[in-house]
């Protein structure tokens, strides 16, 4: 709590406690097996400010992804518009499409870009075969 907020986290394994001025708030837990996952940290990455609670891992392990803050807003930066509709006037203001659905306008393609053809690219190899076809690299 109080420190630079540079990196995101999703736990996917363990429990972990979240405490603000040293008072629990809440526990997060997440499990492989039963595939659910929490995660922390946006906040101070979307916002620049600093962390607002402090995250210890309570459980015997706790396995975590972390994103620092070039890859977090190359990868969910963009999620920021989404997460600023949701926490608006809940419910007031009504929420447009987050992107076009697949096979919209141009296919879902940037019309202003080439289009590129099998016939341009040219074969490197097999990556890998199995029940339900081939898996080439072009």
């Amino acid at each position: 709590q109080g420190n630079p907020g540079t990196t995101f986290y999703i736990l996917f394994e363990g429990e972990v406690a979240v405490s603000i001025d040293g008072d629990e708030k809440v526990r997060l837990q997440a499990s492989q097996d039963r595939g659910t996952a929490q995660y922390f940290g946006e906040r101070a990455l979307l916002n620049n400010e600093p962390r607002a609670a402090t995250v210890k891992v309570t459980s015997k392990d706790a396995k975590a992804l972390a994103l620092d803050k070039e890859a977090f807003d190359l990868l969910l930066g963009p999620l920021e518009d989404i997460l600023a509709r949701k926490a608006g006037s809940a419910g007031t203001a009504k929420a447009g499409p987050v992107a076009p659905p697949a096979g919209a306008v141009h296919g879902g393609r940037d019309p202003q870009k080439p289009k590129i053809l099998m016939t341009d690219l040219s074969k490197i190899g097999l990556l890998g075969a199995g029940g339900f076809g081939a898996v080439e690299l072009w």
